[in-house]
């Protein structure tokens, strides 16, 4: 929703990991998203997606959006790859609610009960291995909090005073 407003290019590292994956013609499940990226992450360090993104965000003109942010590394890497350009929001809402907004998605290797999507949670916001899955981290690194836990007008509201805010940092005024 933040690069509709801001009319940016998105680019998600998530998406990375399943472009990889498909190119590999293996499944693309949470587990297995989650296997290659920390493979990645132990193998090239922590900030190997962000920079694969980063690299094709230097070539967007004007603003760009970077989604799936899910290691501290990640966004230690876009950090420095943008410098002050670079504001990190994090985007939170109730497990149920992601848990219900996943299960509508329907996206191949979502999880599909409650308690596993709970377990999976847990773990990702967990700061375990340093190549792993950290959102507690990420989100004491985050510039700001967005609270994404009722409509999506509701929403635009909070994207656009939220990046209102930091309109100074930002390649383009919001409107």
């Amino acid at each position: 929703e933040a690069a509709k407003i801001l009319r940016a290019k998105t680019f998600s590292l998530s998406d990375e990991l399943r472009h990889a994956l498909r190119k590999k013609r293996k499944p693309v499940t949470r587990k297995s998203l989650r296997a290659l990226g920390n493979a990645l992450r132990k193998k090239y360090g922590t900030g190997v997606l962000a920079g694969r993104i980063a690299a094709k965000a230097r070539r967007v003109r004007g603003n760009a959006v970077v989604d799936s942010i899910r290691c501290a590394g990640e966004a230690q890497a876009l950090r420095k790859a943008f410098g002050k350009r670079f504001v990190l929001i994090f985007v939170d809402a109730p497990l149920s609610v992601r848990f219900a907004r996943a299960k509508k998605r329907a996206r191949e290797g979502e999880i599909s009960s409650f308690a596993d999507f709970r377990k999976v949670d847990a773990r990702e916001m967990a700061d375990g291995e340093k190549w792993g899955h950290s959102l507690r981290k990420v989100r004491k690194m985050a510039d700001a909090v967005l609270k994404n836990d009722e409509s999506l007008a509701v929403l635009h509201r909070r994207v656009r005073a939220l990046l209102t805010g930091f309109s100074s940092r930002l390649l383009r005024a919001v409107r």
